[in-house]
């Protein structure tokens, strides 16, 4: 039994010299990339990609388009108008990512939405649907960021 022991023991210390003589080049070096990772995060700068950032004036019905690759959304529409509107956003399958309505002067704003989600991949083209009830002029600030995750 102490035999076993002794080799046992033999053979974790030869792996821990091993460890500690390759090991201190490979730390340094992950302790250096930690340091500007650290970095990144603490900075308050957050690189965002503008996805779309327009006013839609439509007549009755609307559509647009927004290319999605990566990262967080802000999504965010604004009635700029006189008249309710109801939108649907779907996903590129066409599946409902979300829906609801819009008095005049409202504003629907979401951050940290996650697309990736939704069991169908999403980094294609989402298109957003405009409708007005009764057919009547509608207009809608739409403004789409992608935040780099």
């Amino acid at each position: 039994m102490k035999r076993k022991g002794g080799r046992l023991l033999a053979v974790v210390l030869m792996a821990a010299s091993i460890f500690s003589a390759c090991g201190a080049e490979e730390q340094a070096q992950k302790e250096t990339a930690d340091i500007s990772v650290e970095e990144t995060v603490d900075s308050a700068e957050t690189e965002m990609a503008v996805l779309m950032d327009q006013t839609l004036q439509f007549q009755g019905e609307g559509t647009a388009v927004f290319s999605y690759e990566k990262g967080l959304l802000q999504f965010s529409l604004e009635n700029g108008g006189n008249t309710p509107f109801d939108y649907v956003v779907k996903y590129p399958c066409g599946c409902e990512w979300m829906s609801g309505t819009l008095q005049p002067e409202e504003t629907f704003a979401q951050e940290d939405l996650d697309p990736t989600i939704h069991e169908h991949s999403p980094k294609r083209d989402f298109a957003l649907y405009l409708y007005t009830e009764d057919g009547t002029e509608g207009s809608c600030k739409v403004l789409v960021n992608a935040m780099d995750a």
